[in-house]
């Protein structure tokens, strides 16, 4: 996990880099306190397997998180295989493959029948982040009450 921790990040991009670093970027849509983006330009292969798409999560402007949709089940196998090569074997929680290092945390959850998938790639330090800002918010309103 230490190869995931060093990366820190997907691809070219590094976990906490700013959303006005990233070029072609396109609003999706805004959950909470983050915003989620896709990019126009982006390449829909990971190695020779293709991808649905790709979305990039900002938390107060930073990346935290990279969402991966995957349709098909030689692209999700393929996927899976290179994410073991990568990282080992994985971790299997509630038909949820993870992999945990100590800054980053990935995900790959198959759809029941193994033909579509999500995996997930989140900054740990963000994600803390986000879940204090959340429980500190709460304390807040349920002290209004």
């Amino acid at each position: 996990m230490a190869k995931m921790d060093e990366k820190y990040g997907f691809r070219e991009v590094t976990f906490e880099q700013p959303v006005s670093s990233f070029k072609n970027l396109k609003f999706f849509v805004k959950k909470g306190l983050s915003k989620i983006y896709d990019r126009s330009n982006e390449s829909l292969l990971l190695g020779t397997y293709r991808l649905q798409h790709v979305y990039y999560t900002f938390y107060k402007g930073l990346l935290s998180e990279v969402t991966v949709t995957l349709s098909e089940r030689p692209n999700v196998e393929g996927v899976y295989g290179l994410l073991v090569k990568a990282y080992g074997p994985a971790a299997v929680v509630e038909n949820t493959y993870q992999w945990e290092g100590q800054r980053v945390r990935m995900t790959l959850q198959p759809s029941y029948y193994g033909s579509e998938a999500i995996l997930r790639v989140f900054s740990k330090p963000l994600l803390q982040r986000e879940q204090a800002d959340k429980e500190a918010s709460d304390r807040r309103a349920a002290s209004e009450l």
